[in-house]
């Protein structure tokens, strides 16, 4: 909490929010609930969308369904496709059906779209871990 508090003293712009990711992610690994309590309660604009951004990265691979739900919360685009492609990746791992319907009812452009439907097709190419 003492680091979201300092980030806020900083200015606007690109160092703040990457101060407000850095916080997010050391967060999100030791307590990912509570850093998604703090990025909620974040105003909309870059510093949420980096801190979600930054969430996603981290808890993707153990919690794949709330990272893709903050993909798809993150408003500027190149952010949310990057966050989405991560969130995607780790679910066609385990199950490319569930991903394929994230993709299809996700608010990508076509490019986008089928760059995450090539990766999903790529990965349910690979055998499974188990």
């Amino acid at each position: 909490q003492e680091a979201a508090d300092w980030g806020k003293t900083l200015p606007s712009g690109s160092t703040r929010s990457a101060a407000f990711a850095g916080v997010a992610a050391s967060w999100a690994r030791a307590d990912a609930q509570g850093a998604a309590s703090w990025i909620s309660s974040l105003p909309p604009g870059p510093d949420r969308d980096s801190s979600a951004q930054s969430l996603v990265f981290n808890i993707a691979e153990r919690h794949p369904q709330e990272a893709w739900e903050w993909a798809l919360s993150i408003a500027n685009p190149a952010q949310s496709a990057q966050a989405a492609f991560h969130a995607v990746q780790q679910m066609a791992s385990r199950d490319p059906g569930t991903a394929r319907q994230w993709i299809q009812a996700g608010p990508f452009e076509p490019q986008v779209r089928a760059a995450l439907e090539a990766m999903v097709t790529e990965a349910s190419k690979k055998p499974r871990a188990r």
